[in-house]
Parts: C-alpha cells; structure tokens; sequence
C-alpha cells in the first residue's frame, strides 16, 4: 500500500516547480534605487520572497558576494568589471526597473568608496 496518493504527488511535484508560488508584491521597497542600491537589491529581493540562496542558484554568484551587494561591503566585493556582471544578473533576477541607473548608481559609490 502506497503512503500518499498520486494527487498528493502531483500537488508536490507542482509546489516545487513554483506553480503555485504567490506572485511577487513590491509594496514593502521603500529604498531609493540611486541613493542606497544594496538596499534596494535586498528588499527587492524579499517582496519575491527569494532567499540568497535562491538568488545565489540562480544567477550563479555566491551567496556571500550578493550579500555583500546588498549591505554595500566594498572590500568584499571583486573587481569592476565582475561587480557589474553580478549586479546585472542580481537586478534582472529581481526586475529591477532601470537595470543601468541601479549598476551606475552602486559603481559610483564602489569607486567613492575607494578612493578613500
């Protein structure tokens, strides 16, 4: 005797593939794109109700990096011209609206931060 029937199955199987997951609000981002992007990265990305992890396995960025994208740790993140891969791929993820302000947005305050 099977332990769970085929519906139950069935039911699994879509919870999984996100068929059933609720759709994305962006009503809890108050950040401003330009002034603070890590921030907004981060609240983004929790209105999708996607952990680091998810982000992580779906952009293939460590989940370390994308938290040092959205808390805006500059000695922790690489070189320019990955940086801005990594935000493309981060901001996309989450539908950022304006994909190229955000990026230039958060590389001037990456160079800022080095200059110092």
């Amino acid at each position: 005797m099977q332990s769970r029937s085929h519906a139950a199955n069935v039911v699994e199987e879509l919870e999984q593939a996100e068929v059933f997951a609720p759709e994305p609000t962006r009503a809890c981002i108050d950040a401003d794109a330009l002034q603070n992007p890590g921030l907004f990265l981060q609240q983004s990305r929790q209105a999708m109700r996607l952990t680091l992890q998810d982000v992580a396995a779906r952009t293939k960025v460590r989940s370390s990096l994308l938290q040092s994208i959205e808390e805006q740790r500059f000695d922790f993140l690489p070189a320019p011209v990955y940086l801005r891969g990594f935000l493309r791929e981060f901001a996309r993820l989450v539908e950022v609206p304006n994909v190229n302000a955000l990026i230039d947005a958060f590389m001037t305050l990456y160079e800022n931060e080095k200059k110092d």
